[in-house]
């Protein structure tokens, strides 16, 4: 039964949303009504990522790149630039929070979320009840590279590695506290990647960890959750 549930779950729900991408937000009763279905069917286990307000800051710098018709941004229609060089990276500054016409749209998104989740989803889950997700460094410019490429980086180019994470990390932190400031300070964070388990536990240390506890630096006294789907046995002490 429970094997039965979640695959129902999955299949029915999370996978049609997935497919949807950043344009499932528009769905908002549908959105509300999957986290109704979730608190019946997983009762007590909160579903963060239906609704987890993050800026889109990375979305925005990806935006200022010339060549547009490299890179969809996740599973939209949306086209970005695609870091292809050193030179291409050189091009990208952090920009305003909420500079673009897609990450504004976004913004009033979560915060119609903020202001309409059934106080009882809100109440027994914590949905946008104090929760600022972060925008996730390692994973965009894992994805936007090219895994292989990235990873390769990591021996044959590291100052090309930690220019990148330097660059997109303060703009994750500086796209956290803006959001705060526009939806209200969080009461948890959580930062969703899932490429650091691909890595050595060296490269994880030198290339992952250091830009990590910065960002959960950033709201010292609040809950900290990191995501991460791979494997990362071989990275904990």
């Amino acid at each position: 039964p429970v094997v039965g549930a979640i695959t129902h779950f999955y299949i029915d729900h999370l996978m049609e949303y997935q497919a949807k991408g950043i344009e499932a937000l528009l769905d908002r009763e549908r959105n509300i009504k999957i986290l109704r279905y979730g608190a019946e069917v997983f009762p007590e286990v909160p579903l963060i990522f239906i609704v987890n307000p993050f800026s889109n800051i990375l979305l925005d710098m990806l935006l200022q790149l010339d060549n547009r018709d490299a890179f969809y941004w996740g599973q939209s229609e949306l086209r970005v630039g695609k870091i292809r060089s050193t030179e291409d990276l050189a091009k990208i500054e952090i920009p305003e929070a909420f500079s673009s016409d897609v990450s504004r749209f976004l913004l009033g998104e979560w915060k119609w979320y903020v202001d309409h989740i059934p106080p009882d989803l809100k109440k027994d889950y914590g949905y946008c009840d104090g929760l600022i997700r972060f925008d996730s460094p390692f994973d965009t410019v894992t994805e936007n590279v090219g895994a292989s490429e990235w990873f390769i980086k990591m021996r044959t180019e590291p100052s090309f590695v930690h220019r990148a994470m330097e660059l997109f990390t303060e703009a994750a932190i500086l796209g956290a506290k803006a959001l705060a400031r526009a939806i209200g300070e969080p009461k948890w964070v959580i930062l969703a990647e899932d490429f650091p388990g691909m890595i050595s536990a060296k490269h994880d240390r030198e290339f992952v960890l250091p830009y990590h506890q910065r960002i959960f630096s950033t709201f010292p006294q609040v809950l900290k959750l990191l995501h991460n789907d791979s494997n990362t046995t071989h990275l904990l002490d």
